[in-house]
């Protein structure tokens, strides 16, 4: 065995399932002795009946294809070990029928051979058939080619998407069958689901949704399988198919099944939030998912589904648009299968307390009782019988409450329901966590770092390298068919002399824009720039200043997708790629490239050469790494496996953007240059499956999109070897204190004790105690301080019951640690305390633990060290923001980049007319700015958002504040800045547009109700286009005026192969000199009695400029 640390007593257990589920009985039998006869499957109003048996099923969502089969078997074990019986998991169409008519199932996907395994570890299971699984999987799980289909409409009544459903179903019902996967069969399978959240677009598709719904049923339940069907999130959900609920507190959310039969399922109960690149670090806390678990039975729930209890990893190009590689890491299973603790042993308690309430649950009726707004009861109670339990709930977000119920009086902290099995005993409480935590660490590997890096750059084509094939850029998700990431697209512009601007403020622009998800640009071969959208907004704008030649010059983009779209409706019409291109700053006006003809080439030349692989890495020609790398660059070395068994894991610590392989198998994506709001990147670390690896000379390549320096690449391993306890005297005793014996609720121990349990993965022991205080220690894992009060004999007694074992209880019994010699007899004892964060009112900010670390002495601890403190600074003290203050400090001449902490002080005239003012805050950091003595607020330019910049640079001035000259600028400056950048700005929207079409409904101003009556105010009602100036303002130029087919948007119109010649001329005749203008959309004002396009419906766009 190899060892851990210990660095706190910790409260944890191993659970004994219920006799239905996981547990110590159930751990006994051999896989193989798993019952395999018929059941019988059947459900009510209260729950579903397996064989004449109710049951509680706690659920766990694991998806076969993010993790190798070599996990299986361990990540189901701690599954069943955390109190799960029922695995649910997805079908994946795209990843078994890549090709249309070809369904395959690849050993690494073998959906029914992960059933089975399920099944040989005592697991139910629940089966998602989809075919739409969303899942923040590649195109939500349905194949590409299913776009190619002429005239389909996805999730719809529409008969080619229909056919194609069916016979998917079909094929995974038959192979199902065919192994006998079902439960009638003698399978594990219990539940199966048709769709997934189709409420969420219903209303998309009126009654083709309403028709398509009742088909999805019908077809389901044509199957005969035999095992209840579900939709989830589909509150019409057709009979007898039983509709469930998503959600993370379906306790209180969840309206009910739609018919009185049918039981209260909850299909995915949320263990976090799934993460996009972009995105800072999200959890959802033990605490909270418990109350919620706890809530939804205590209102007749009977299954619930963690979503995810394993989230795995999205290898390859397997996740959807912008997904990180890492799913779901926050479960109780984090990427690695380590359990996140104290997630995995608190809902492993929850499920224990809950199955001691089995026989209530389902043989009494309950009654709740509300004691106020935030107090209620719900009691299952069978007269004249011993069947009774109660929930008693807190639901307060605040505030700790005393409840009394029959007679005894019970202390709930806030937002929390204590489990009473007997009515009498609280044997959990989803606030209190009595259980281990723990933290993951990364450790570089000893030996496996010792890389010698070689890298390989593609070349940049241009249009001679790929001809002209089409006459716009084609669409890119059409273009590379979901067979890779990248495309390129290529044209050529020839310019004169006469093209180029000649002055030297005046630059030509190259803006391209792109409906995602990422673009790089090069012009003549050079690199000119990138841009990229989000997860929020795939959509952007790419625009740069270029230099362009006299000749022709070449462009060449590469066009980059992230996945494919995984939800929302009419997904089969979302695009991707450049969709217009344009010149600007030419003296010969905006050029369009738009039509100018492309060539286009599918992925790139290492992907064609399959450079990742041992025998296609060969066909290149490989450089010694020297420093940063050129954009587009392949980069490849070996590596020796490391030692031991943790996890395996690589951080891209100096890379930008890109794709891993190892050993031949893609990791998934990388993009370590998209940070979060906090600066970092989403996801540094990118897991390794142990079952990629040879012993040694694993071969390691990274396609990398940016300039990078992979010589900050690290191979770590991965673990969780530091435990922590956190509990109290008040805290309930240990739920696995009582069993639920021939029907009666009984203590199984002789005095049952709060009670500390550290547990080791299964290879390892505990090999030091860090940390250990009973009295009254504070701070949290891995940084805890002593108190005033302590047991002095607590650390020795710990180490003497725990060290060099696997897993070590010691139950919280005060005399165990104060030996009769109580230091602080009237505290209430802890072993260890970690704020909850419940109380705003006790909501903290300011250094708590200092320390020193890296002496030769070891670690000083400055806590207690003495501190003193003042409040405030000189400048506020001095008042130095206002003109009498100002004097009473002696400034200095501003000359460059300034100290950190410092006020500037200048002045400046107020801007002529009337426009807003606002102060731009280019070059500063951090603090807080004045004009003539008034505060307009807190600046923060350095802090930047995911797209990289500040998130506010200029700061409003309200004239009110302002003198006509003279006026006084003081701005606090926390860090190193530079003032000579900012800049004082009028604020205005001059420009004016309005866009409409002769399809659009007339202006509703053109009606009025008069006298009670609705009608008519205007002789006829036509739409009207209205552009509208300031106030103060009136129309002084018609920069654009077209009635036809314009394209673009305002600031950006074009115009279209259809024009009405005299509709610029009439604006200008009707609009100039105006504050508003409305113009009527008659066709026969713009086109006087000569259509230009009579076949076609047309469209007027105006743009005008506003002035004094």
């Amino acid at each position: 065995m190899s060892t851990m640390k210990l660095a706190l007593i910790t409260l944890l257990f191993i659970a004994v399932s219920p006799t239905f589920a996981s547990g110590a009985e159930e751990e006994k039998k051999d896989p193989k002795g798993v019952d395999r006869g018929p059941k019988e499957i059947t459900y009510d109003s209260r729950s579903l009946i397996i064989n004449g048996k109710r049951e509680l099923l706690f659920s766990g969502s694991v998806h076969y294809p993010r993790s190798p089969p070599e996990m299986w078997p361990h990540i189901i074990d701690k599954a069943r070990r955390g109190g799960i019986n029922v695995i649910q998991t997805y079908i994946f169409w795209n990843i078994h029928e890549p090709v249309k008519g070809k369904f395959k199932v690849d050993p690494e996907y073998d959906f029914v051979k992960f059933i089975q395994l399920c099944q040989d570890k005592g697991m139910y299971v629940t089966l998602r058939i989809g075919p739409f699984i969303q899942a923040e999987w590649n195109h939500g799980g349905l194949p590409y080619w299913l776009r190619e289909v002429p005239g389909i409409i996805f999730r719809s009544n529409n008969d080619g998407f229909k056919t194609l459903m069916q016979n998917y179903v079909n094929t995974v019902i038959k192979m199902c069958t065919d192994a006998k996967l079902f439960g009638p069969q003698g399978g594990p399978i219990i539940l199966a689901q048709i769709e997934n959240e189709y409420n969420h677009i219903q209303r998309a598709y009126k009654e083709d949704g309403d028709k398509y719904v009742q088909w999805a049923a019908n077809l389901a339940v044509s199957t005969n399988v035999g095992v209840p069907w579900i939709m989830c999130k589909q509150t019409d959900a057709p009979d007898p198919v039983i509709n469930a609920c998503n959600g993370r507190h379906c306790g209180d959310t969840f309206t009910g099944p739609n018919k009185p039969y049918k039981p209260f399922l909850w299909t995915e109960n949320w263990t976090a939030q799934y993460r996009v690149f972009g995105d800072p670090p999200s959890q959802r806390s033990a605490e909270d998912i418990a109350f919620s678990v706890a809530r939804f039975f205590s209102k007749n729930g009977s299954l619930v589904n963690y979503y995810m209890y394993y989230g795995g990893t999205n290898f390859g190009r397997t996740s959807s648009g912008f997904s990180t590689t890492r799913y779901y890491d926050e479960a109780p299973l984090d990427e690695f299968g380590l359990q996140r603790e104290p997630k995995w042993t608190h809902l492993r308690d929850v499920h224990k307390a809950l199955s001691l309430c089995r026989q209530a649950l389902f043989g009494a009726e309950s009654v709740i009782t509300k004691i106020n707004q935030h107090h209620e009861t719900i009691v299952f109670e069978k007269k004249d019988s011993h069947l009774c339990t109660a929930f008693i709930t807190n639901n307060h977000t605040k505030n700790a409450a005393t409840i009394r119920f029959r007679d005894t009086d019970y202390f709930l902290p806030p937002r929390s329901i204590s489990i009473l099995p007997d009515c009498k005993t609280v044997v959990f409480n989803t606030q209190n966590i009595a259980s281990q935590h723990n933290s993951r660490n990364f450790k570089k590997a000893k030996d496996s770092n010792n890389f010698n890096w070689e890298v390989f750059t593609e070349s940049i084509p241009d249009a001679k390298d790929i001809p002209v094939s089409l006459n716009v850029p084609i669409e890119l998700y059409k273009l590379v068919k979901d067979t890779t990431d990248y495309a390129w697209y290529t044209t050529s512009v020839q310019l004169g002399p006469e093209d180029l601007p000649t002055k030297n403020d005046i630059s030509t622009v190259l803006r391209v824009l792109c409906l995602g998800h990422s673009l790089h640009a090069f012009v003549n071969g050079e690199y000119i720039g990138s841009n990229h959208g989000t997860h929020e907004e795939k959509t952007f704008v790419f625009q740069k200043t270029v230099t362009f030649k006299v000749g022709v010059n070449s462009i060449a983009f590469l066009g980059n997708i992230i996945g494919l779209p995984d939800s929302g409706a009419y997904m089969e019409h979302r695009y991707a790629g450049p969709k217009s291109i344009f010149i600007l700053g030419l003296n010969s006006g905006k050029i369009d490239l738009t039509r100018n003809g492309w060539g286009t080439k599918v992925g790139i030349q290492g992907e064609e050469y399959a450079v990742f692989t041992e025998e296609g890495s060969k066909k290149v020609q490989w450089q010694p790494v020297q420093g940063t790398g050129k954009l587009l660059s392949w980069y490849k070395t070996t590596f020796t496996t490391p030692e031991g068994k943790d996890p395996v894991a690589i951080r891209m610590t100096g890379m930008g953007k890109g794709i891993i392989w190892v050993n031949g198998k893609s990791i998934g994506r990388h993009w370590m240059s998209f940070l979060s709001p906090l600066g970092t990147p989403t996801q540094s670390e990118y897991h390794i499956p142990r079952t990629y690896l040879n012993p040694k000379d694993n071969l390691l390549v990274i396609f990398e999109e940016e300039q990078a320096n992979p010589n900050q690449i690290e191979i770590v391993t991965v673990e969780r070897d530091t435990v922590c306890s956190i509990i109290t005297e008040n805290h309930p005793p240990n739920v696995n204190s009582w069993a639920a014996k021939a029907g009666k609720f009984q203590a199984v121990v002789e005095k049952p004790w709060p009670t500390a349990t550290v547990t080791c993965p299964v290879y390892k022991t505990i090999k030091a105690v860090e940390f250990a205080s009973f009295g009254d220690p504070t701070g949290f894992c891995g940084e805890f301080v002593m108190g005033k009060c302590d047991a002095p004999a607590t650390k020795q007694i710990i180490e003497q019951q725990c060290m060099g074992k696997n897993t070590c209880s010691i139950p919280l019994e005060a005399q165990t640690f104060t030996q009769g010699k109580d230091p602080c007899p009237d505290l209430s004892k802890t072993l260890a305390i970690q704020d909850s964060g419940a109380y705003m009112e006790h909501r903290y900010a300011g250094p708590k633990s200092i320390f020193i670390l890296g002496l030769n002495s070891g670690k000083i601890d400055l806590t207690r060290n003495g501190w003193g403190t003042k409040v405030g600074i000189q400048g506020e003290e001095y008042a130095v923001f206002t003109e009498e203050g100002s004097k009473k400090v002696q400034w200095q001449p501003v000359q460059g980049t300034g100290k950190l902490l410092s006020w500037y002080k200048t002045t400046f005239t107020t801007p002529e007319g009337k426009d807003p003012v606002a102060i731009r805050m280019t070059g500063m950091g951090k603090g807080i700015i004045w004009v003539n003595g008034k505060s307009i607020g807190r600046h923060w330019m350095s802090f930047l958002s995911p797209l990289g910049t500040p998130t506010q640079s200029e700061y409003h001035i309200p004239r009110t504040y302002l003198n006509p000259k003279d006026n006084l600028l003081v701005i606090f400056e926390e860090e190193q800045a530079n003032p000579n950048q900012i800049e004082i700005v009028t604020v205005e929207r001059d420009t004016v547009c309005s866009i409409i079409t002769e399809n659009h409904p007339p202006n509703v101003n053109s009606w009025a109700a008069k006298a009670g009556k609705f009608q008519a105010v205007v002789e006829k009602p036509w739409p009207t286009a209205t552009v509208t100036c300031p106030v103060y303002k009136t129309i002084k130029a018609v920069e654009f005026a077209s009635f036809g087919d314009p394209t673009g948007f305002c600031g950006e119109f074009v115009m279209g192969k259809c024009d009405a010649p005299a509709t610029k001329q009439i604006i200008e005749q009707q609009c100039m000199g105006k504050n508003t203008c409305s113009i009527p959309l008659e066709a026969q004002t713009f086109t006087q009695g000569k259509d230009p396009c009579p076949d076609l419906s047309k469209t007027l766009a105006i743009q005008v400029k506003c002035a004094f």
